[in-house]
């Protein structure tokens, strides 16, 4: 197995382990969610937040085809009618959606580097170019993590818990809705100019900003600011602890 694999996979299993449901009851920030809330919530953290490789690499691509329309609405030529009806009045939410587009990005491109900087390090201590001599022992792993430069953990963390802090703009996120949805039918409509890719990436963020707003609208403006913060304290957390393995490694050798 390749270190960046493995890496992966170690990754997902942490995360699926920090945000199991009965560890995420039993933090005060996620005690006023009901269970299907949570569920659905740590759903969203676990296929939208922090999607696996491939799917994370087709969302962030999707938003970067999105933003570059929306952003350059006059060069976007074909989209420009759909665009120009849906943004008409509502063109002040055109930086929020923006600004969200930008947020995911950013968080994706924090934890591809978070991974291969991961893998690197696993590499200089394995002694072997891309393989994992010991992928199987999670101490190795949790080591290598945590040689990772702190700051590209903190852009992540900080990523993440904007974009759910953000969930308090209700409208926002539904006009974001609307365009995404905009763009998905004039591509449907006529398949033959718009290429496979663009088609794909406009389903693709119409899916994530559906599943946005039909969680956004279960959680009030209370719940939405404590699970930010939750989520800011979940991964904070993760990455001391990924600290404590790397110093433990230091002083023992």
């Amino acid at each position: 197995m390749d270190n960046l694999t493995a890496v992966r996979n170690f990754f997902r299993q942490s995360l699926e382990e920090r945000y199991d449901p009965d560890t995420l009851a039993r933090l005060p920030e996620f005690r006023g969610l009901n269970p299907t809330v949570l569920e659905d919530l740590r759903q969203f953290v676990l296929q939208r937040l922090y999607p696996p490789p491939a799917e994370r690499d087709a969302l962030d691509h999707a938003f970067q085809v999105v933003m570059g329309m929306t952003a350059n609405p006059a060069k976007t030529g074909r989209a420009a009618l759909a665009l120009s009806k849906i943004l008409l009045f509502r063109g002040r939410y055109l930086p929020f959606l923006v600004q969200v587009a930008g947020l995911l990005i950013t968080s994706y491109e924090a934890l591809r580097t978070i991974e291969t900087e991961t893998a690197r390090m696993l590499e200089s201590s394995s002694g072997k170019p891309g393989e994992a001599n010991r992928s199987s022992d999670r101490f190795t792993m949790a080591r290598a993590a945590g040689r990772v430069d702190r700051t590209f953990f903190d852009r992540f963390i900080d990523g993440v818990s904007a974009i759910v802090a953000s969930f308090s703009n209700l409208r926002g996120w539904e006009v974001a809705l609307e365009v995404a949805a905009a763009l998905e039918q004039a591509f449907q409509r006529e398949p033959s100019i718009w290429s496979p890719d663009e088609r794909k990436a406009a389903t693709l963020a119409r899916e994530l900003l559906e599943d946005c707003v039909h969680l956004i609208r279960q959680l009030s403006p209370e719940q939405i600011q404590s699970a930010a913060h939750g989520i800011r304290k979940v991964e904070t957390r993760w990455v001391e602890e990924l600290s404590g393995s790397a110093r433990g490694e230091a002083e023992g050798g």
